[in-house]
């Protein structure tokens, strides 16, 4: 018997994108503000209510699920969001001050913060897939192979933050070839949303990092200053949206080159951490939905298990859009629109055969 994962989604329309972390990005939102009575203190406070509003905005669209009163501690520190403001408008109305401002708002912060807040809240933590890269100093070309310093690093931290699953390139083994993981690895976006998409893990982060290596003196017995760039891309698997790009740098001086090399590596990957928890937090809080039913079927195995329930559900009038995404001997991937209830979809699946084999949703979300 095949198993099939089966998830429902729903649409939420993002209306900016986040800022590549390391850079401070100002996003300007245009908002109105407004306060009972006249002056100084009217204006002031009505300001502070345009501002609020701002901010308020920012994050419902971050986390659109949460409610408000969930969201408010955030707010304790909204000083430290703003960055400033010009005045659009200014006007007394029937007693009431109200003014028109264009905010700036600190968004990597802000989304920083809001994801680490609202981490503990999320119903489940995300799963995530690793996909690291790795040249150290006296390598020729970069490899991905399996358990390399990086993704233990990553790994580990994850899992101390606890989250549910982590797995790493040994996952992928006889799905790609190496020169398909380099693709990825190296930075081609089209490659890496494309990667992403067919994974099952909820959160993929795919990168590199390279090691180089210098003496610091010139002498027989000298140390070697080691410095790792770790360069990350982080996608979500559900719409191969990329969520955060990230670059972080470890320096290690020691006696042994490749030594330092796997140290300042390791310590690429732990200041990499927050961010890539960020990432996924944020993969979560502001998921899609009603994008249609995402199918993961498991071991389809030579091919006619998949094809034939991409015909089944092409041949069924419910189905409104089938998308095959992604086949391989060990995962297959479709999405379909379904104009009917999730549980009939699922009743029409478990009813039919396939290449001669009964199928069985075993997760439904």
């Amino acid at each position: 018997m095949r198993f099939l994962c089966i998830r429902g989604l729903l649409l939420v329309l993002l209306l900016f994108c986040g800022g590549v972390h390391g850079q401070e990005t100002l996003l300007t939102l245009e908002t109105t503000g407004s306060a009972d009575g006249q002056g100084y203190r009217a204006k002031s406070l009505a300001v502070q209510d345009a501002q609020y509003n701002a901010l308020l905005t920012v994050v419902q669209r971050l986390a659109p699920s949460m409610e408000q009163k969930i969201l408010r501690p955030i707010f304790r520190n909204a000083h430290t969001y703003l960055a400033g403001y010009d005045m659009v408008r200014h006007e007394h109305v029937r007693g009431r001050t109200e003014v028109d401002l264009e905010v700036r708002i600190r968004e990597g912060l802000l989304r920083h913060d809001t994801a680490l807040f609202l981490l503990p809240r999320l119903p489940e933590r995300p799963t995530c897939l690793l996909l690291i890269g790795e040249q150290f100093p006296d390598d020729k070309v970069m490899g991905v192979i399996d358990y390399g310093v990086v993704e233990v690093t990553l790994t580990e931290q994850l899992e101390k933050q606890q989250f549910p699953e982590v797995l790493g390139v040994e996952s992928l083994n006889g799905l790609y070839s190496q020169t398909e993981l380099m693709q990825v690895v190296l930075g081609d976006v089209e490659a890496g949303r494309a990667f992403a998409q067919q994974q099952v893990a909820d959160v993929v982060v795919v990168g590199r990092s390279i090691a180089a290596s210098e003496r610091e003196r010139a002498s027989e017995n000298a140390l070697y200053k080691t410095r790792a760039v770790l360069d990350l891309q982080i996608y979500r698997s559900l719409d191969g949206k990329m969520l955060e790009t990230a670059q972080t740098v470890g320096v290690v001086s020691g006696a042994s080159k490749t030594e330092t090399a796997e140290a300042a590596m390791v310590d690429a990957g732990i200041k990499a951490t927050t961010q890539v928890i960020v990432a996924a937090a944020l993969a979560q809080l502001d998921a899609p939905r009603e994008q249609g039913v995402l199918i993961t079927l498991r071991g389809p195995g030579d091919g006619a298990v998949h094809d034939a329930v991409v015909n089944r559900l092409r041949t069924d009038p419910r189905s409104v859009l089938v998308e095959d995404m992604f086949y391989s001997d060990k995962l297959g991937r479709i999405r379909v629109h379904y104009e009917e209830h999730l549980g009939t979809l699922v009743d029409v699946l478990e009813a039919g055969t396939y290449g001669g084999k009964r199928i069985k949703v075993i997760r439904e979300i």
